[in-house]
């Protein structure tokens, strides 16, 4: 009896300690949906969203975002700022490794693998499109412009577990900054040993993050599994992830629903399929859809030209419509934009400045067609996603070209892979595009119009543009006066008309019921699943 006893005893603390297994979160695998193939898991190259999300989660930096959006440590267990906020001295734990995608442990990760990752990034033979985002520190912007050596860089290794940053300007929250998956570290040996592929295989990357990947057949499917050599600040909650690749938008919601995935991006035409349930939503304000013009392109090189789209512009029939999800948009910068730690404009949405007015559309519209030598009325494409309310909305704008331009515009619908991809290689004469900047910076976004960014894919180029974003990016311009510059930008793309606000768009993260602590972050800026974990 007494064995019997110590017996059940001994029971009963372990489901009071464990919380009895069937009633654990912890230790399952999460199932999560990927619209496409990530292109590459290089941290200092990788700028698509299903990129970030592996990085986020299968790597580590300096710094890590927690759930609640407070800056924890990373590989650096804690640092010091200098009183000017200057220098920034970061001291790296001694227990974080690479290991590779079968768990295999290389080496310990060092202040030497920061400084070699954040030299590549802004290394112009990189080619990096994330480059911008190391402007903070010292000599970036010359290294990048190709006057300096990347070892010129204001980033340095004191020791092998001693890191110094030294800035181009003074930054209170680049410990946020340094949590970015561009700032990811990079381990050299192995990067060398890939010979080019490093990052386009499960095989050709080292992991020191929560989880390693085991299995990538691309386009198909991506595991991703606990790494047992990580102890982080936060220890991964799910015994790892299945990514099923190739999932459209419009199938988000039935996965959702019938239990195939545990969270998912829902599109605002079809997230009503919730109301009235237990899922969890978050929504973000944080696409706007633009009308973006091709400077190199023919027609749109002309000045004359974009205004008289700007100027014939009947937005209330456009807008007469809308569904909830969609609003009507006068500013390229989302209302969830901040700079430093406050709203980019708090009062709502910047006004465009140019207002229908059909006449002015016609003058404008005979002069760049005297300008471009057109005797006749020229083949316009205006790409678009393929969603029924754009669409129908965007019908009013091409009724309006034809009634007082005489202009037939031919609407090309395409599936979102299809339009980014035409728009970022130049293929495009107009096009509805939602131009990103990678972060929740107002000046990320606008940093993307420079003559000399990658992420430019309208073709604009302004000496006062560049000259006063350089200023902004580089701190000569105090956080004080940010604002008002970044606006003064704002209204220089208006006037040029290098594009033109239309449609703000809810963004709508889902969680299921069963799932908890799988956290969606603004501005496609990744998932992360460490805390996350549900019930059967």
């Amino acid at each position: 009896m007494r064995k019997l006893l110590s017996l059940l005893l001994a029971l009963f603390l372990a489901c009071s300690l464990a919380g009895c297994a069937e009633d654990s979160t912890s230790g399952k695998l999460l199932n999560y949906p990927l619209e496409a193939d990530p292109t590459q898991l290089d941290p200092q190259l990788a700028d698509s969203y299903e990129s970030k999300i592996l990085l986020q989660n299968c790597m580590e930096g300096l710094t890590r975002i927690a759930s609640d959006g407070s800056v924890i440590p990373g590989v650096a267990a804690r640092w010091d700022i200098s009183e000017d906020h200057l220098t920034w001295t970061f001291y790296l734990r001694r227990d974080t490794y690479w290991s590779t995608y079968n768990g295999e442990r290389v080496a310990p990760v060092t202040a030497d693998d920061f400084v070699f990752a954040l030299r590549r990034l802004v290394d112009p033979r990189t080619r990096s499109t994330l480059a911008h985002e190391a402007q903070v520190l010292k000599n970036a912007s010359s290294i990048e412009a190709g006057t300096l050596a990347p070892d010129q860089l204001g980033a340095e290794k004191v020791d092998d577990y001693t890191l110094v940053l030294h800035l181009a300007y003074p930054s209170e929250d680049l410990h946020r900054q340094a949590a970015s998956t561009a700032w990811l570290p990079c381990h050299e040996p192995s990067f060398e040993e890939a010979s080019g592929r490093y990052g386009r295989d499960k095989d050709t990357l080292v992991y020191n993050g929560p989880f390693r990947m085991m299995l990538w057949e691309h386009g198909k499917t991506l595991r991703l599994k606990q790494n047992l050599n990580y102890k982080g600040h936060l220890a991964p909650s799910p015994s790892g992830v299945l990514f099923t690749i190739g999932v459209k938008p419009e199938e988000m919601p039935t996965a959702l629903l019938n239990g195939t995935v545990d969270a998912a991006t829902v599109p605002g035409n079809q997230i009503r399929k919730f109301k009235d349930t237990n899922y969890s939503v978050t929504e973000f304000q944080d696409t706007v859809w633009s009308l973006c013009f091709n400077e190199k392109d023919e027609i749109f090189r002309s000045k004359n030209m974009r205004l008289a789209m700007a100027s014939v512009m009947d937005r209330d029939s456009m807008y007469s419509s809308l569904p909830s999800y969609l609003q009507a948009a006068y500013s390229l910068v989302p209302p969830e934009a901040v700079v430093g730690d406050q709203r980019y404009r708090d009062e709502g949405l910047f006004s465009f400045p140019i207002a229908e007015d059909p006449q002015a559309a016609q003058a404008y519209f005979a002069a760049g067609s005297a300008e471009l030598g057109l005797t006749e009325s020229p083949q316009i494409d205006l790409l678009c996603p393929d969603q029924a309310d754009i669409k129908l909305s965007l019908g009013f704008l091409l009724q309006s070209l034809q009634k007082h331009l005489g202009l037939y515009v031919n609407l090309v619908p395409l599936s979102p892979a299809e339009l980014n991809a035409r728009v970022e290689r130049g293929d495009y004469q107009m096009a509805l595009y939602a131009i990103q900047g990678g972060s929740e910076w107002a000046s990320s976004l606008l940093a993307t119009f420079q003559s000399n960014a990658s992420a430019n894919v309208t073709g604009y180029s302004s000496s006062i543009y560049n000259g006063q974003m350089t200023k902004v990016l580089t701190g000569a311009i105090p956080d004080s006066g940010a604002k008002e510059a970044l606006y003064g930008c704002e209204e220089l793309i208006y006037s040029d008309v290098a594009v033109i606000p239309l449609y703000l768009e809810s963004r709508y993260f889902v969680l299921s019921p069963n799932a908890s602590g799988i956290v969606a972050r603004s501005f496609y800026n990744g998932v992360s699943f460490i805390e996350g974990g549900k019930s059967e």
